[in-house]
């Protein structure tokens, strides 16, 4: 089987995090199988062009095991969430992945894993909490959600928002917004990964792509990545 295949199988059947889609996002590596699920993650620099740098420069003056030592400093691992993990054997597939021969981070994991690393000794750092909305019984009032009920005033005015299945057609019009908005932060990145999903401009399974006009101009974009539990 693909990994591709086995990574879409590991999604329906554990992707039930909100970061569970991004896996499937380009320039991650994987380490699992079929039956555990995967732990997908990145190093932070460039593997092969630092570590021939690394190597040339530093091995002829230090000895074997102060190279291992340093290396290990230089090539970390970053694993990203939760991954796409079958929760009742996490604990095994996370222990062979804390085998390997490098430092390895952990970001943006839930209760469960941050409880397993916890008994390995890993530092846990809280980030926040996830809210969960049930759309059905979301009922937003003047008085509980005053601020969003001004914005939703507003953009019923000035907007026409609409959803589209295919986005390739529109790649112009979203880079254009993207590049707006980027410029606004007070740091900006040319390209958001990782933790951010990038788009693909192609069409994803069950993402739903929903586009915001003003005078017939789009003015924004918000993609929604599927969650799965059991399959569905």
């Amino acid at each position: 089987m693909k990994n591709y295949e086995v990574f879409v199988y590991s999604l329906k059947k554990w992707g039930g995090n909100c970061l569970a889609y991004a896996c499937l996002q380009p320039g991650l590596s994987s380490f699992g199988t079929l039956n555990r699920g995967v732990l997908f993650f990145k190093r932070p620099f460039n593997r092969n062009r630092d570590h021939k740098i690394f190597n040339l420069k530093y091995r002829k003056y230090i000895g074997t095991i102060l190279f291992q030592w340093a290396k290990r400093i230089y090539s970390p691992l970053v694993v990203f969430g939760d991954g796409l993990l079958n929760l009742d054997l996490a604990e095994d597939t996370i222990d062979k992945i804390l085998q390997t021969k490098c430092r390895i981070s952990f970001c943006h994991v839930g209760d469960n894993i941050s409880r397993i690393l916890s008994k390995r000794g890993f530092y846990i750092t809280p980030m926040g909490y996830e809210t969960v909305i049930d759309l059905e019984s979301f009922n937003p009032t003047w008085r509980t959600h005053r601020w969003f009920m001004m914005a939703l005033k507003k953009a019923s005015k000035e907007l026409v928002v609409t959803e589209k299945e295919s986005i390739e057609l529109l790649k112009e019009d979203i880079q254009r917004v993207d590049k707006k908005w980027s410029v606004s932060r007070k740091r900006s990145f040319k390209n958001q990964a990782f933790l951010t999903r990038p788009i693909t401009f192609k069409e994803e399974m069950d993402v739903r792509c929903f586009f915001a006009y003003q005078n017939d101009i789009m003015v924004g974009f918000r993609f929604f990545d599927p969650m799965y539990k059991d399959g569905e």
